[in-house]
Parts: structure tokens; sequence; C-alpha cells
């Protein structure tokens, strides 16, 4: 890396007979560590333990209310100029691969036929987001556009799946609980919670499905480690995104049953056979109903 910093100052040495073959090597491979430098400090924010890491310049929230912040200052819906601009600037965050500007207005406004007004307002809204969060923030190359994500940047989305990469990819299961807990704690509300676009609401699902995987992964885990607290209060947080999600009610009677509270055990299979019943119109599964039985023996 010093190299890499150093590298404008001695350019000459790539051209001395003695050491310039060696000197080149290090700086091709200081080039490649200066490039994957923002990846790597992600990582290290968000999985080294021991590490203290500067805050990244750029951090953006796509959980609840959208929120982006540069060096540390919010980015106000007066700095959009319209949120149809900031909108594009999270589309940009949730697409991975390049795109066109065809491929873009057809996606993002396929209501608006007249092509001139589809060109202005993809113009316009670009002007006004590169304003917003600086020019760098959206690489245009080889006629595509794309986020820039060699910036030094947090996104909570990104990071609440690579923690829930980490915990399926660690042994240890303090690791894998550990990881969970981080995933869930960045869920402070549904994705982009005041936008309805299509895209918007695909994506909203597809997290949503995977926050309540990942409640009832770490609800099971506290439990097999006799943390009947953390999991009985991870069992709530689950049965508030889904109220009908038999899996995490026989979790939370296992709990239960587990504390010597068989009048609670009763309590939540009721709680669930009414829900069913009134609600759906059938009974709780044969797993369950054995479940139960067992539990109050």
């Amino acid at each position: 890396l010093g190299i890499h910093q150093a590298a404008p100052w001695l350019i000459t040495l790539q051209n001395d007979l003695e050491i310039g073959k060696a000197f080149r090597m290090h700086l091709d491979r200081s080039r490649q560590l200066g490039v994957r430098l923002p990846e790597v400090r992600r990582v290290l924010r968000r999985f080294a333990q021991s590490i203290q890491m500067p805050t990244a310049s750029l951090k953006i929230k796509g959980f609840g209310r959208p929120e982006v912040r540069v060096n540390g200052r919010a980015i106000n819906p007066s700095d959009w100029k319209s949120q149809s601009a900031r909108d594009l600037y999270f589309y940009f965050l949730h697409r991975q691969e390049p795109m066109t500007k065809d491929q873009i207005v057809l996606e993002l406004w396929r209501d608006t036929d007249e092509s001139h007004a589809l060109k202005t307002r993809f113009k316009q809204d670009i002007y006004r987001l590169r304003r917003a969060v600086g020019r760098d923030a959206i690489v245009f190359e080889d006629e595509t556009y794309r986020f820039n994500r060699d910036l030094d940047y947090e996104y909570d989305v990104e990071a609440f799946e690579s923690y829930i990469y980490r915990a399926r990819n660690v042994r240890d299961i303090l690791d894998r609980i550990g990881n969970y807990r981080k995933a869930v704690d960045l869920v402070q509300g549904s994705y982009l919670a005041d936008v309805d676009a299509d895209w918007v609401l695909d994506e909203r699902q597809r997290l949503k499905v995977a926050h309540i995987s990942t409640l009832e992964k770490l609800a099971q885990l506290y439990l097999d480690t006799n943390q009947l607290h953390e999991c009985l209060e991870t069992c709530e947080l689950a049965l508030q995104q889904d109220r009908y999600n038999e899996t995490v009610y026989q979790v939370e009677m296992r709990a239960y049953a587990a504390q010597g509270d068989r009048a609670s055990v009763t309590r939540k299979y009721r709680e669930l056979k009414s829900i069913l019943a009134d609600e759906l119109g059938f009974p709780p599964s044969e797993e369950t109903e054995m479940l139960y039985r067992e539990l109050i023996q």
C-alpha cells in the first residue's frame, strides 16, 4: 500500500536496469490492492474482532426509511431535489450488473410512453443524484451505468446479507449466533419503506423472507445453547413478521417447556390454534399437535 501511495514519486524506478522489473511487480500488486481496498475495509469493519476501523465516508440505509450520509451529513430531500432521483440511486444499489439507459427507463418508468420525456427525466435524475452524493457515485462506461462499489461505503442491506452468509459458513455455534444477531439488528423496518415501485416490492418480499428465516435460525440456536430468554425474545420478533409461523411457535413452546413453564406452553399452543382456525380455517399440523402432547406430559 505504501508503494502504491508513493508511486507518483517513484515512477522513474520502473526503468532502472537493476530494480525496475521487481519494482514494477510490486507496483502492480499495490495497484490491485488499491482497487480492492474499499472491499477489504468493509470486511474488516463487519468481521474483525480486534481491529478498529475508521467509519465509512458513505453510509447508506435501505431498511426502513431510506437514508444516505456523506461524511456524517445526511442527504436531505432538498438535496435530492426529487424523490425520483433518490429512488434511482437505490435502484443502482439494488442492481449488481451495469445497465444501459434504455434498460433503466424501461424498468423504472414503463408507464411513460414518450421517448423524449423519458430521456429528459433520466438526465435530470442522474444530474440531481450526482449533485447530492457526488459525481463519482455512479460510474458510466461502455454505454452502461452502475453504482460505484469502489467507494468507501457501508450499506445495511449488503451487510445484512454478508452476516447471514458468514453465519452459514462458520462452525462455531457462538460465532454463528453473533452473525445472525448482527444481521437481524440491522433490520429497522421494511426495505425502502416509502417506495412502492415494482422492483422494490419484489426485493422487499425477498428480504422479508430472509429476515424471518434468520430469526427462526437464531431462535433455534438460542434454544440449543439454553439461552432461553433470548430465544423467546427472538420468537416474538419473528411472529411480529409472520404470525402464522408454526416453526417459531414450536421453538417457543420448547423454550417455555425448558423453563418448566407448562402454562405458557399451553397458552402459546392455544394462541396458534385460535389464529389458524379463525383466520386461515385449518388446525395446527400433526407435528405441532404431537409436540404439544409431548411437552405437557
